[in-house]
């Protein structure tokens, strides 16, 4: 872990070696931010888990902030504190959805769609980063985004499920179960079945 955080920085500062990297760490000169943690496959996580934590003792005086969705696999580790995200009000989703990395015109016009009450409509997935990429990315597929929420969620499962990872370049996520698209779908359908609320 070392070798590639030294990779990163070197990228920028052609001299950087390991000895720079070490002697920042132990005097608290560098923050290490590692992103998306959760999508570590199940069968690294321990291994990666040893060399996280091994830095974080090692160099108490660098502070790393580890992003993930909500995971018990890392709750046991001490050396770290959980904070959670505010949701996002309607200027910070339009802010980080105009920062994305996606085709100008469609971003445009998804933006331009977020109106107040848009929003408010549809809050509980504007107001998460990782919800309102989602958003983005359905729109780009359906070019609308549809009044009936189901009709939205199908749209959103079938984004998911196959486009998820397209923003981030080259990177493919394992998909651990070993389920294709429609098995994925009829497995997710049988725990949302429910009473409708009245």
């Amino acid at each position: 872990m070392i070798a590639n955080l030294v990779k990163q920085v070197s990228t920028y500062i052609p001299s950087f070696n390991e000895e720079h990297l070490k002697f920042g760490m132990q005097s608290g000169k560098f923050i290490i931010y590692l992103d998306g943690i959760d999508e570590i496959s199940l069968e690294d996580r321990t291994r990666y888990a040893t060399k996280i934590l091994d830095i974080a003792y090692r160099f108490p005086a660098t502070p790393i902030l580890l992003s993930t969705r909500p995971d018990d696999f890392y709750l046991p580790w001490e050396a770290f504190r959980v904070a959670k995200l505010l949701p996002m009000t309607r200027d910070q989703t339009l802010l980080m959805l105009s920062k994305l990395n996606f085709d100008p015109e469609v971003k445009e016009k998804f933006i331009a769609n977020i109106t107040p009450e848009f929003f408010l409509k549809h809050k509980e997935f504007l107001s998460v980063p990782l919800l309102a990429t989602l958003m983005l990315l359905t729109y780009s597929e359906f070019s609308v985004v549809p009044s009936r929420m189901h009709v939205f969620y199908e749209q959103a499962f079938q984004t998911l499920f196959y486009k998820h990872d397209f923003i981030k370049g080259a990177y493919s996520r394992k998909i651990e179960s070993g389920l294709d698209f429609e098995q994925f779908r009829l497995a997710l359908a049988a725990f949302c079945t429910g009473q409708p609320t009245r």
